[in-house]
């Protein structure tokens, strides 16, 4: 009872410490994985535009058209769902890679830039920036 008390307190130190433990490697196709996880589709509104070990940069706009959401929609067009080519909802998907870095493989959001005048020639796009400690 005493070891378990005290690999608890050691773990506790270690992780208030900022120490990080091994995360899984990045694969070396993160869109294709991406699409594996998140669902079909999922890489076209959530780009990855630059990937190394240490720093993945990732692209997406902030409103999607309604039938490229894998995660609300996976197997229905434009037309099968009911909603015109010209409907655009919040964008799930980006967030959701944002996430799944952070948990499986232990990046972190270093910078979150916006462009785009938020138009539909000029989108509102956010580029996310993340980094490996």
């Amino acid at each position: 009872m005493r070891i378990i008390i005290l690999s608890l307190a050691i773990l506790f130190t270690l992780t208030s410490a900022g120490i990080v433990f091994a995360q899984k490697p990045l694969p070396d196709d993160l869109e294709v994985y991406i699409d594996e996880k998140i669902g079909e589709r999922a890489s076209l509104v959530a780009n990855v535009v630059y990937q190394s070990n240490m720093l993945v940069v990732l692209r997406g706009d902030i409103l999607i058209p309604h039938y490229l959401n894998p995660i609300s929609n996976t197997s229905l067009s434009a037309d099968e769902s009911g909603a015109s080519a010209d409907d655009l909802e919040y964008n799930p998907v980006l967030w959701k890679v944002i996430e799944m870095l952070k948990q499986e493989f232990g990046y972190s959001i270093d910078n979150i830039a916006v462009n785009g005048l938020g138009s539909r020639d000029n989108p509102d796009r956010l580029y996310v920036v993340m980094t490996k400690q």
